[in-house]
């Protein structure tokens, strides 16, 4: 919500932003469906239920952890630099139709 209101429509143009949060948005549905799963076959009293719960713990765990890298990424001055000057990187290498320096080889 605080990067809508700070950016407002232009959100639309702050790509290394919107990846955060789609990558945080995409761990957690993935953690809802691995959850989901697992229940399902604990309630069941499946054979494999044992398994998927750990299956479950160890991957909601890592994925808890890029959702909290992620979203903390947002609001980090050193990363939201990094963000600005990947953006100055991309633009600069469309305006030149490739790579800006020049080999250092002179090949």
């Amino acid at each position: 919500e605080s990067l809508l209101i700070k950016y407002g429509k232009g959100i639309l143009d702050e790509q290394f932003l919107l990846n955060r949060i789609a990558q945080a948005a995409i761990d957690t549905y993935t953690m809802t469906v691995v959850l989901s799963r697992a229940t399902r076959a604990l309630n069941l009293g499946l054979p494999s239920a044992e398994y998927e719960a750990l299956l479950t713990q160890v991957y909601c765990s890592e994925a808890s952890d890029r959702v909290t890298n992620n979203l903390m990424q947002l609001k980090s001055a050193k990363h939201l630099d990094n963000f600005s000057k990947m953006s100055n990187i991309a633009k600069q290498i469309c305006e030149h139709g490739g790579l800006v320096q020049p080999n250092p080889l002179n090949l």
